[in-house]
């Protein structure tokens, strides 16, 4: 099972609306050569299989990484009267191994899944039977962020999210917990701030701010309310934030949360 990911990118060439730019995707997979996801080919009438997509990881001999393999659909013709393996390579090239009906199984080459075992009569396909398993048994995970993680999942490639942009792209932001034109931080309003202070809230999220939200905690016993002082914001620099209490300055630094809204 994947690990929690670790997702960066720079938004700010997407328009409101459209999908989303790649991402790099970084996490740990299995290492281990199994069918992820595939059906086992029906019976025929004549002697071509067809087969659907399928998706698998394919181990090295050495255990050390794997290859993530999306093969599409498409169709063979096996030899009459055998029992032909079919083993798909890293390469994606689906492999024939025919042998007599019954006889042991041959020889599995380095690299590859063996798919199924595909029986056939003098001029049909009589049984089809899966061979690989749909379950990563043993073996370890590799990190596809490291030089030798999974081709098509590693530090050079992208993963396309399928998801659209809800807010307009933010410039220049790439840290793995920011989202297009979103800022979310904390504050600490000090101890002995009075009644109706503006206080200047430093940020660098977003640079017009078209609304806050904002929650205070801590030991706000004096605090009553905390607003949003529009007429104090430098854009992208800071945000100005008033403080209400009870008449009272604060006898404790009260924390606040805020999200910014482009």
């Amino acid at each position: 099972m994947p690990s929690t990911p670790v997702l960066s990118t720079d938004q700010s060439s997407t328009a409101l609306g459209t999908f989303l730019n790649s991402i790099l995707f970084n996490c740990y997979v299995p290492a281990q050569t199994y069918l992820m996801q595939g059906t086992t080919p029906g019976t025929s009438a004549s002697l071509t299989l067809t087969y659907g997509q399928q998706q698998v990881v394919i181990q090295n001999q050495a255990g050390t990484a794997a290859v993530y393999l999306n093969q599409p659909a498409g169709a063979l013709t096996v030899l009459a009267s055998r029992d032909t393996y079919i083993d798909l390579s890293t390469s994606g090239f689906m492999t024939q191994n025919p042998v007599s009906v019954g006889a042991p199984a041959p020889t599995q080459a380095d690299n590859t899944i063996r798919l199924w075992k595909v029986t056939s009569g003098a001029s049909a396909i009589t049984a089809v039977t899966l061979l690989a398993t749909m379950r990563p048994v043993g073996g370890g995970m590799v990190q596809t962020g490291l030089a030798n993680g999974v081709p098509g999942l590693d530090a050079n490639s992208n993963l396309l999210v399928p998801g659209r942009l809800l807010f307009p792209a933010q410039t220049g932001n790439t840290g793995a917990t920011n989202v297009a034109n979103l800022g979310l931080g904390t504050y600490t309003i000090p101890t002995n701030t009075a009644n109706g202070v503006v206080l200047s809230v430093p940020h660098t999220q977003v640079t017009a701010i078209s609304s806050v939200l904002l929650s205070f905690s801590g030991s706000p016993s004096t605090v009553t309310a905390i607003s949003h002082a529009r007429a104090s914001d430098v854009p992208g620099t800071s945000f100005g934030l008033a403080v209400y209490t009870n008449g009272s300055n604060t006898t404790a630094p009260v924390d606040v949360t805020y999200l910014l809204l482009n």
